[in-house]
C-alpha cells in the first residue's frame, strides 16, 4: 500500500473544487463572479489565481469567462482588480451558459458554487456534451 505524502494530500484538497466544478458544466460557456470577500480581500488572490487557472485547463475547449476580451490574467488579483460583470447581450452572444460563483454574500454559502442561467431564445440544447463554445 502506498501512503499519500502531504503534499499529495494538499494538492487534492487544491484540485477538487476544480474538479468538482468541471464535471458539473454542461454544454456552453461559464462566467467567473465574484461574491462577497472575494472581491476585495487580498488573501483570497492566490487560491482565487489557482482556481481559474485549473478550471480553465478542464474545462477546454468550452472558456471561463473573468474577463472582457484584450485584458490580460496573470493571477488572482488582475481578476480581483477587473471586476467583469457584463451584460446580458454579451453573455447571449460569448454563449455563457452558466455562472461560476467564487466567495460567498452570506455566511454558510458554498463556494465555488455552480448556478445555471436560464436558457435563452435560439440555443440549441441539443448539443452533444462538450461541444459548446468553440
Amino acid at each position: 500500500m502506498i501512503m499519500e505524502s502531504p503534499a499529495q494530500r494538499t494538492a487534492k484538497v487544491e484540485q477538487e473544487p476544480s474538479d468538482r466544478i468541471a464535471a458539473q458544466v454542461g454544454d456552453g460557456n461559464t462566467l467567473l463572479k465574484l461574491a462577497g470577500y472575494a472581491k476585495t480581500n487580498p488573501v483570497v488572490a492566490n487560491s482565487l489565481g489557482y482556481f481559474y487557472f485549473r478550471t480553465s485547463y478542464l474545462l477546454f475547449p468550452r472558456r471561463l469567462f473573468a474577463a472582457p476580451a484584450g485584458q490580460v490574467i496573470n493571477d488572482g488579483n488582475d481578476i480581483m482588480r477587473i471586476g467583469f460583470s457584463p451584460g446580458q447581450q454579451w453573455l447571449q452572444q460569448h454563449d455563457v451558459r452558466s455562472v461560476l460563483i467564487f466567495g460567498n454574500d452570506f455566511p454558510g454559502e458554498e463556494t465555488p458554487r455552480l448556478e445555471p442561467l436560464p436558457p435563452q431564445e435560439g440555443h440549441d440544447t441539443t448539443q452533444p456534451a462538450g461541444t459548446g463554445g468553440k
